[in-house]
């Protein structure tokens, strides 16, 4: 009989549900209320602008030498980006909410959009589900490095001023069907590798079917929110409710600092991003992302010469 020594038995299986929205695999430190602050706002801004915020979670923290933000604090940056977005489009998530609520209590066919929206972002939502069950471990291994991440980074950039630039623009709001839905979900999904962003992905899926800025942008907000939600309760299961402090290296008021901090700025992205989509070009998004990257090349090219 073959006996099992102590730290075997201390072994833990991994878990095979792995879906997440950042960098668990490394370490982290205590985290201060103003690096909290800092990511919060890049955190609001870049959930909702095409930038990524995975990206910049782990590119920041690797310029500046911070701790890698803690499963606990994404979660509470997540909330708050979830918040600002229930908030500003609340006025459409009620229409949405009622118009479906009576196609289901009077069994009647769902023909506006309001009615059938709910199913488009459902389906939109079914890739991501998949690529964060199956797949996240594999990409976590292959953009386990900032040069990749950086990559990456400036690759979807360019992706996506290419798919605005060639856009017919001939589709709008009330054109969106279950397969404009379906494939914008597909190309929603690429938010699993940190450089892409959930927003990237999902305008890249709309622009190329043809829609207009307007309601490209608009779509792709309404198909966060069960994005969002799913984050906010997955990552949300490591905060210690009812402890003295959410996380190790965490305090209670950084928690719900950082939250408040990223529901302000998400405000002020969608606000923003939707006044100035029609005029605004693209390529400054791409431009923003080649100086991440090279910035990011640049360090890391002096960090290795002096090892």
């Amino acid at each position: 009989m073959q006996h099992k020594t102590h730290s075997q038995k201390n072994l833990k299986k991994p878990s095979k549900f792995h879906f997440h929205s950042g960098e668990d695999s490394l370490d982290c430190s205590a985290m201060s209320t103003f690096q909290a602050i800092v990511l919060g706002i890049i955190h609001g801004f870049t959930e909702f602008l095409p930038l990524s915020p995975d990206a910049h979670h782990r590119l920041i923290p690797y310029l500046l030498n911070w701790p890698t933000l803690p499963q606990a604090l994404r979660a509470a940056m997540n909330s708050g980006a979830l918040l600002a977005l229930l908030v500003y489009f609340r006025h459409d998530w009620a229409s949405i909410f009622s118009s479906f609520l009576q196609t289901l209590i009077y069994r009647k066919k769902p023909m506006t959009l309001d009615e059938r929206l709910p199913v488009f972002i459902v389906l939109a939502g079914l890739p991501s589900l998949a690529v964060g069950i199956y797949f996240q471990e594999y990409i976590d291994v292959l953009f386990s490095q900032p040069i990749s991440v950086a990559g990456s980074f400036v690759v979807f950039g360019f992706l996506l001023w290419l798919a605005d630039y060639f856009s017919r623009r001939n589709k709008g709001m009330f054109d969106w069907n279950w397969l404009d839905s379906l494939l914008t979900g597909v190309t929603q999904a690429f938010l699993f590798i940190p450089g892409c962003g959930r927003t990237s992905g999902a305008l890249i899926g709309a622009f190329f079917r043809g829609y207009q800025r307007e309601a490209a942008a608009k779509v792709t907000f309404f198909m966060a929110l069960p994005i969002l939600a799913a984050f906010v309760f997955l990552d949300g299961r490591e905060i210690l409710f009812h402890a003295e402090a959410p996380a190790d290296g965490l305090t209670w008021f950084t928690f719900w600092t950082a939250l408040g901090v990223t529901f302000f700025a998400s405000l002020m992205a969608i606000g923003g991003f939707m006044k100035q989509i029609q005029r605004k070009s693209f390529l400054s998004y791409f431009l923003y992302r080649l100086g991440l990257t090279l910035a990011v090349m640049a360090v890391f090219w002096i960090r290795s010469k002096r090892m």
